[in-house]
């Protein structure tokens, strides 16, 4: 694996190009993606991001029980 790939978060909305970073965390604020446990040195943030839409009900998570 390149080091371009392991610095890809793993989310169910996927991403890709070279705006992927940014398609990705849009997805997991507005709620319509979930992070993968994996290790990528943005983790964290990602991780703060998909908490935040959980905790407000935002997008999917509405649905979340």
């Amino acid at each position: 694996m390149d080091s371009d790939a392991s610095e890809t978060p793993r989310t169910t909305g996927g991403g890709g190009g070279a705006d992927g970073d940014s398609f990705n965390r849009a997805l997991l604020e507005a709620g319509y993606a979930r992070l993968y446990d994996s290790e990528f040195t943005k983790r964290d943030g990602y991780a703060s991001l998909e908490r935040q839409a959980r905790e407000n009900g935002t997008g999917l998570w509405t649905c979340a029980s």
